[in-house]
C-alpha cells in the first residue's frame, strides 16, 4: 500500500513539473498562430489566431508561412481600414511594429522597409500630417481660445476643458476608435498653427466648427505619434 501511495506521489510531482515546463507565462505579450498571409509591396497582412480569437494584423514586409507562431506586444487598431493596394477593406486590422519568434524581445522578423514602420502611403495615420498654414479668417466665438494662445500658454490649459473655433483642414475617421480632426484658425505661435482633436463627432474638410474638449500636453500614442498639445474627448459645441 505504501508503495502505491509513493508511486502516486511521484506521478503527481512529475505531472506538476511537466505542467510548469509547458505552461508559458506571456505577461503582457500575445502569442499567435498564422492562418493566412497576404503580401503587399511594403506590408504583410496576417490572419492570426490567439486562443479562440482570430484577427488580422499588419507588419512591415516579412516572410511567414501558415502555422508559424509569433509574439508581439502592443499595436495600433484601425477599423474599416481600406488597403489601396489590395482594394480591400478590413473591418479591423492591428498594425504592429514587428513580430518576433520568441517571447522575449530581440528576435524580430519583420523588416523596416521605409525607415518608418508606419510610413507606408496606404496607412491612414493619426500622426501630424504635412499641413501648411492657410490664410483663414474666421470669427472667434465668445468663450473660445485661439490656437496661438493655447500654444503660447500651454501650461495654463493643461487638463482643462476649453472651446476652440477653427476650420477643418484634415479628417481621419475610425483610427484607434476615434476620429482625428485637424483645425486652423489663422493664428500661430512659434510656428505652431494646427490643433489636433480626437472625437466621436463626424465633420468634413472645410467645415467651420466649435469644439469643446480637454487639453493634454506631451501626449504620446506610440509609433512616433507624439503631440505637444492635443484636445481629446471633444464634442461639437454651439
Amino acid at each position: 500500500m505504501k508503495q502505491i501511495i509513493a508511486a502516486i506521489g511521484i506521478f503527481a510531482i512529475l505531472v506538476s513539473c511537466q505542467s510548469k515546463e509547458t505552461k508559458e507565462d506571456l505577461g503582457n505579450s500575445h502569442k499567435v498562430t498564422v492562418l493566412e498571409i497576404i503580401q503587399t509591396t511594403s506590408y504583410t497582412y496576417l490572419s492570426v489566431k490567439e486562443g479562440d480569437v482570430t484577427q488580422w494584423v499588419a507588419v512591415p514586409k516579412m516572410e511567414a508561412k501558415v502555422g508559424d507562431v509569433f509574439y508581439y506586444d502592443n499595436g495600433m487598431l484601425m477599423t474599416n481600414f481600406k488597403s489601396k493596394e489590395l482594394d480591400r477593406t478590413f473591418e479591423k486590422v492591428l498594425f504592429l511594429e514587428s513580430l518576433r519568434t520568441t517571447l522575449k524581445p530581440g528576435n524580430d522578423v519583420s523588416m523596416d522597409v521605409h525607415g518608418d514602420k508606419m510610413a507606408n502611403e496606404e496607412v491612414q495615420k493619426p500622426g501630424k500630417p504635412e499641413l501648411e498654414k492657410k490664410e483663414i479668417k474666421i470669427t472667434h466665438a465668445a468663450g473660445t481660445v485661439k490656437i496661438s494662445e493655447i500654444y503660447q500658454n500651454k501650461a495654463n490649459y493643461s487638463g482643462k476643458v476649453i472651446k476652440v473655433t477653427g476650420k477643418v483642414m484634415k479628417v481621419s475617421l475610425g483610427i484607434m476608435n476615434k476620429n482625428w480632426i485637424h483645425i486652423q484658425d489663422g493664428t500661430e505661435f512659434g510656428g505652431d498653427f494646427d490643433l489636433t482633436i480626437t472625437t466621436q463627432e463626424v465633420v468634413k474638410e472645410g467645415d467651420e466648427v466649435i469644439f469643446e474638449g480637454k487639453i493634454y500636453l506631451d501626449k504620446d500614442f506610440g509609433y512616433g505619434y507624439a503631440y505637444k498639445i492635443i484636445m481629446e474627448e471633444a464634442v461639437l459645441s454651439k
